[in-house]
């Protein structure tokens, strides 16, 4: 009866007890995820000639693996909204300080100089 109720107990943790997944694993978990949602898509719309149902374009890398195909495709996907999101969280703290992200150097040393008096 204990080794039931430590099974059990172990079971429905509380949310605050398990594990976070670090960024790596939830990183791996997403592609797999995605990878095999693609999949999916691809064979269904095999078996059915309409429409492509907003399939992923994989012709780019040529006669490889379709599941390989997707993998490539993801990373790539990742990385370009990885890149993107810290673009615009550049942008946004620089609009924070009050500047311009697209001021040049130069200028922006002159400004936060003191004025000098003649």
């Amino acid at each position: 009866m204990a080794f039931i109720k430590r099974m059990l107990a172990t079971c429905f943790r509380p949310a605050a007890a398990r594990r976070k997944r670090s960024p790596q694993e939830a990183y791996e978990a997403e592609k797999r995820r995605w990878v095999a949602d693609q999949m999916g898509r691809i064979l269904e719309a095999r078996m059915r000639p309409y429409g492509d149902r907003g399939l992923v374009d994989v012709s780019r890398y040529g006669c490889i693996n379709l599941e390989l195909a997707l993998s490539y495709e993801f990373d790539r996907r990742w990385w370009f909204g990885q890149t993107a999101r810290l673009l615009s969280e550049a942008e946004t703290a620089s609009k924070s300080e009050g500047r311009s992200h697209k001021i040049h150097p130069t200028i922006s040393t002159e400004e936060s100089s003191p004025a000098k008096k003649p």
